[in-house]
């Protein structure tokens, strides 16, 4: 099946045209995928969850950390705040939207260490003090 692509102002002349149809040589390349095909609907059903615990995760780090240290902050953040002021919000090409994501994961994560290292911190103070008194 041969697919015409034209542009709104193509005339007829300039149309061109692509072979855009499923190939029986494209099946070679599916071959390992096929019997963890299954699995399709567990993974979206995990990267939703994610998607919904990670972003509030990430905003929360991203401003923890800025208030905290904020040249650090700005350094790590440097990248996403790049692709956020220069290239399109929706573009999902796999090459600019996963670099972009790199920090917030980091931002995620402190996120995360924070109250485990308040409490640390916490647990030290008290012990020095009991250790004093």
């Amino acid at each position: 099946m041969a697919l015409v692509v034209r542009a709104e102002d193509d005339g007829p002349e300039e149309a061109r045209t692509h072979d855009l149809a499923r190939r029986p040589e494209d099946d070679q390349f599916l071959i390992l995928a096929r019997p963890i095909a299954a699995l399709r609907p567990v993974l979206a059903a995990a990267q939703a969850v994610l998607v919904a615990v990670l972003t509030p995760l990430a905003l929360l780090g991203a401003c923890v950390l800025l208030v905290l240290r904020w040249r650090s902050s700005l350094l790590l953040l440097s990248l996403t705040l790049y692709y956020l002021c220069t290239e399109s919000f929706f573009l999902y090409e796999w090459r600019v939207a996963v670099p972009m994501h790199y920090p917030l994961m980091a931002c995620a994560a402190a996120a995360l260490v924070l109250p485990v290292a308040l409490a640390a911190s916490a647990a030290r103070r008290a012990r020095s003090q009991n250790q004093a008194g």
